[in-house]
Formats: structure tokens, sequence, C-alpha cells
């Protein structure tokens, strides 16, 4: 990806342009997050209207967690092309070939590895703040 970063009084003005590239993403985000806190900035302002392919949701999380992680600290406002509103997921899934999938789904698992619950949880849950943690199911 090509990237220009304009500091501005009130914000980081950042301008992302040709092929999306997940880890550039990252260098990207790790340079915002020095020039937010290098010029004091806490509004970052993305025109990723010129990334010319469509990123798609396994990319997007991506994106999300490696924001989250490099905890910028600021907060960033992403402008996006028509097209990019709407990512065409299933039909992304059915075109693509049958290993770039399965490679897909297993980053997807590994990603979610920590966020996966049991479906237990929520109603214990429930039950613990209801009865002002109680012992849910013989849990002591």
């Amino acid at each position: 990806m090509d990237v220009s970063y304009d500091p501005r009084p009130d914000h980081l003005h950042v301008v992302a342009r040709d092929r999306f590239d997940t880890e550039a993403a990252r260098a990207i985000i790790a340079q915002v997050a020095r020039l937010c806190a290098q010029h004091r900035l806490e509004k970052v302002f993305v025109d990723f209207r010129g990334v010319t392919d469509i990123v798609s949701i396994a990319d997007r999380h991506a994106l999300g967690q490696a924001i989250a992680a490099a905890r910028v600290p600021a907060r960033i406002a992403i402008l996006v092309a028509e097209p990019q509103r709407h990512t065409a997921a299933l039909e992304n899934a059915a075109a693509m070939p049958e290993s770039e999938y399965q490679r897909r789904s297993a980053r997807t698992r590994e990603d979610l590895a920590g966020e996966l619950v049991p479906l237990t949880f929520y109603p214990e849950a429930y039950l613990r703040l209801h009865h002002h943690a109680e012992p849910v199911h013989g849990q002591r």
C-alpha cells in the first residue's frame, strides 16, 4: 500500500492507496501510533478510498485486532469507497479456491481461540449476577 501522513493541528490525516496488504497495514498502524504520540494528536482520519481491492472480513478483523493491540492513543475514522462498504463475503468464499478457504478458516479459528466461551457461560453468568454471585450448577 502507498500511504501518506499529514499531521494537522487537530488530527492526523492519512491517505491509503493501491492494493490492501495486511502486513503493511500493521506497520502503518504502528506509524500512526508514533505520529499521534509525537504530535500529541487524539484524532486520526484515514482516507481509504484509494485502496483498489475489496478488503475481506477476515482482513478487517485482523486490522481491528492490530489497531487494538497497538493501543493507538486516538480515535480513528476511516472513509471508504462505496464498494468497500459492502463485502460480498459469501460470494467471495464461494469463488475462493479451496486451499485459500482452508487457510483463512484456520487463521480465523486461531484468531478467535481466546475469544470463544462455552455456550453455558452466558446463562451461568446471568444467574451469578441475578443471585449476587451465588454458585451456579454446584460450583463454589
